[in-house]
Parts: structure tokens; sequence; C-alpha cells
């Protein structure tokens, strides 16, 4: 007796002749592919999110670096405005020095010239000055005198000079006793007095006797009136 024929069993190692497999772990298979997937799809979304959000950040940085560099730019004006100053200033300096130099020279000049325009006075013209004012208006010393002899005046009989400022008197008498040294003091008093308020370079009068010997001499200073 023939029996059945049994279906035969599918190749286990066929797996296109295996029927699909049912239960609980194919369907964890398959959301486990799910959901790997899913988590693939949302790293890359994350991704390209990322890369947006790092390019925005990025982007003012490479703006600003123009406007940087813009100002970088702009810096080295301030430099080029300088050296026009520094001119302007080198300009000016040069036209004050000439006018400074002009202003002292011709001063200069002239003070030179007064120089030479007004010679050294000579000390025998000054000596005549001297005398004629000490003469008030007379011809003479004895005039000036009157004829009165016991007066140092009326002996003088020269009056000149070497150095202005020292009047040598000579009068008509020999030796140096008392009576000669006192009318020689007499002679200086009276020149000192008439004539020493009018000439203040009159410093020293110097008496000699005949002879060329000094007798007296009498400096500006022996007189406080004049000196007040």
């Amino acid at each position: 007796m023939t029996s059945p024929t049994s279906p035969t069993p599918p190749d286990a190692r066929d797996p296109e002749g295996a029927p699909p497999a049912s239960g609980p772990k194919s369907w964890s298979k398959g959301k486990l592919a799910g959901v790997i997937g899913g988590g693939c799809c949302g790293l890359i979304l994350l991704a390209v999110i990322g890369i947006v959000i790092l390019g925005t950040i990025i982007g003012p940085d490479d703006d600003a670096e123009p406007s940087a560099s813009a100002t970088t730019t702009e810096e080295p004006a301030a430099p080029e405005e300088e050296p026009a100053m520094e001119e302007t200033t080198e300009e000016e300096a040069p036209s004050e020095e000439p006018t400074s130099e002009a202003a002292e020279e011709p001063t200069e000049e002239e003070t030179t010239e007064a120089e030479a325009e007004a010679p050294a006075e000579d000390p025998e013209a000054w000596a005549s000055e001297v005398e004629e004012t000490a003469l008030m208006g007379s011809a003479d010393w004895q005039e000036m005198c009157g004829g009165d002899y016991s007066l140092g005046a009326c002996w003088i009989s020269d009056v000149t000079s070497t150095s202005v400022g020292t009047l040598d008197v000579t009068l008509q008498l020999n030796g140096s006793d008392a009576e000669a040294k006192g009318l020689a003091e007499g002679a200086a008093n009276i020149i000192f007095s008439t004539a020493g308020p009018a000439h203040e370079d009159l410093e020293w009068v110097v008496v000699y006797d005949a002879s060329g010997v000094v007798i007296d001499q009498k400096k500006r200073s022996d007189y406080p009136l004049l000196e007040g």
C-alpha cells in the first residue's frame, strides 16, 4: 500500500525557497532597519543644519575682514598730511628769519656809521672849551681876576690837555713854596667853580709852575656841590 507522498521540505540552505520568517524576530529586524535608516537621515539633516549655521556664523567674519582692511587702508592717510604741515612750517620759517636779520643789520650798520662819524674828541680843543667857559667872557685871566694877583687865577699863563678829562694849568711862578701852593689851589678852585658845572667830563685840574713842576692838583670829588 502506497503511503501518500509527503511534501518535500524546502532546502534550508536555499534562501529563495525559504518561506518568509514570521513572528517576533522578523518584526524586530524590520523595525531595527527602519530606525537605523531614520537615524541616518536625521544625522544627515543635522549635519546640513550645522553647516548652514556654521556658514552663517563665519559669514560676518568674512564681511568684517574687508572693512578691517579698508580701515587699515585709510590709516596711512594721516601721515600723508604731516609732511604738508612740516612743509608749511619750513616755508614760514625762512620768511621770518630774514625779516629779523634785516631789521637788525641796518641797526648795526647805523651804529657803526654813527661811531665813524663821531671821531674822538681832541684834548686840545676840549681844553680850549673849558678855559673859555672858566673865563666867563673875559679876554684873559688877568682881566678875569681884575688884576688882583693875590688870586691864583691871575697867574695862569697857559691851559692845555693831553687827555680829555684832565686839564693842565701852568702858572707864571717858579718854585713850590707855600705861597705858590696857595695860588695853585686858588687857580684850581676857580676853574672847577666856573667850568665844572658845564663840563661834567672835567675830572682833574693839575697845576704846574713855569718849569713844569706840579704844584697842586684837584679832582672833581673834592667839590661835593659838583658831585650832587
